[in-house]
């Protein structure tokens, strides 16, 4: 497994990677004794790689938006396979982030939007900030992962 695809398998276990100082820390969620193996064994290019990430903008995932972040789910109307693969991705992130996704969900229904559409609305306009783009191109962006 390389460094990039280690670090993925720790965000899709629902773990965080936390480089301090040099070392490598997990938090958020328990994973394999396989994977931390696979990190202990890497982790020179582990480190490269997370802070390969940290420093390109379009690649904040588990990152909870701070300030301002526009609505851009306000005016789309998606199909249902392309809803629940936002949604998919977006419960896949740490916990943390799912608190900002419904209280954004809660804004969009305060703003008269149908109850059954303000989440994936709301997971619309996390993925956009995270990858630094507009709403369809988030949801482009998700559509066009790999399925496991």
């Amino acid at each position: 497994m390389t460094a990039p695809e280690l670090i993925d398998a720790l965000h899709r276990a629902g773990a965080t990677l936390v480089v301090e100082a040099g070392k490598t820390r997990v938090r958020g969620a328990k994973v394999s004794d396989e994977l931390m193996a696979a990190l202990k064994g890497q982790r020179a290019e582990v480190i490269a790689e997370w802070q390969r990430r940290q420093e390109e903008s379009r690649d904040r995932y588990a990152v909870v938006p701070s300030g301002l972040v526009p609505m851009c789910g306000r005016d789309m109307a998606l199909p249902g396979a392309e809803r629940n693969a936002v949604m998919d991705y977006v419960l896949r992130q740490p916990r943390p982030l799912h608190a900002w996704v419904m209280a954004r969900a809660n804004d969009y229904f305060e703003r008269g939007v149908k109850a059954e559409d303000c989440e994936w609305r709301a997971g619309v306009d996390v993925i956009a900030w995270q990858r630094a783009c507009g709403g369809m191109e988030a949801v482009k962006f998700v559509m066009e992962l790999p399925t496991n």
